[in-house]
């Protein structure tokens, strides 16, 4: 049975809890653990439930921030779909430029082309439908991050009506 000391210190507690998950990580049974920190085992159990939760704390935060990192990411990637999508519809100018012969300046060395015709053309456009895609993939990405592309048990899709900012209500369809 392992010894009992005095009242840990809060240093002596978390250098404990560092050997101890080391040590539980490895699949060294909690008795066996005691007996090389020599400590009692209630006190390897209590500071292992500490420990799990630190990690079920650390693992959620991190989540979080990885899910917010993705998303700001989609985000981009959908404001630069909408700008090629706005893009796309603008007007398109084009100028062809025809000419007969090339001359060069023999004091300067400048070139020229002889006899220039430009034809300006403007071609109206309805826009690029592929930059719609890539926002629709944004929106279906980010919807699966963040948990809204859900199925009940039946296997039927849940519509999601955002009322206000702090009503939701989720139907089944």
């Amino acid at each position: 049975m392992a010894k009992t000391g005095p009242k840990r210190s809060p240093l002596e507690i978390k250098q404990n809890r560092v050997k101890i998950a080391e040590l539980y990580i490895k699949g060294v049974y909690q008795a066996e653990i005691a007996t090389e920190l020599n400590l009692d085992q209630s006190t390897i159990s209590r500071d292992l439930k500490a420990i799990q939760a630190e990690w079920v704390k650390n693992t959620t935060l991190d989540l979080d921030h990885f899910k917010g990192k993705e998303i700001a990411k989609i985000d981009q990637v959908e404001r630069t779909a909408w700008e090629g999508y706005t893009r796309s519809l603008e007007k398109f100018k084009s100028t062809i430029t025809t000419g007969k012969g090339i001359t060069e300046d023999k004091e300067t060395g400048k070139v020229t082309a002889g006899n220039k015709d430009q034809v300006v053309k403007v071609e109206e456009r309805n826009g690029d439908p592929r930059f719609l895609d890539v926002v629709m993939k944004c929106i279906e990405r980010r919807c699966k991050i963040m948990g809204l592309d859900k199925e009940d048990e039946q296997g039927r899709a849940l519509k999601i009506i955002i009322e206000s900012s702090d009503k939701v209500n989720i139907n089944k369809v």
